[in-house]
């Protein structure tokens, strides 16, 4: 997919929002973390959030764990 010189600009300052301070946080093990998850019959997810000092949950980067396929 080729994506309009007006779109990939979009793309990556979004991009970067979402991927830098404030809305992304480095882990601080000072700080009360919060979980939460989903699940559905294809897919399992996980927001692994922090809770800072003006009470936000703000997302931390960690890795995930990809579910083989199931062979049967």
């Amino acid at each position: 997919m080729t994506l309009s010189p007006h779109c990939e600009d979009a793309f990556q300052l979004l991009n970067m929002a979402f991927t830098s301070p404030p809305i992304l946080h480095h882990f601080d093990p000072s700080l009360p973390p919060v979980v939460e998850t989903d699940a559905a019959d294809y897919a399992i997810a996980g927001i692994l959030s922090l809770r800072t000092e003006d009470g936000q949950g703000r997302p931390s980067p960690f890795a995930p764990y990809l579910v083989p396929s199931s062979t049967t």
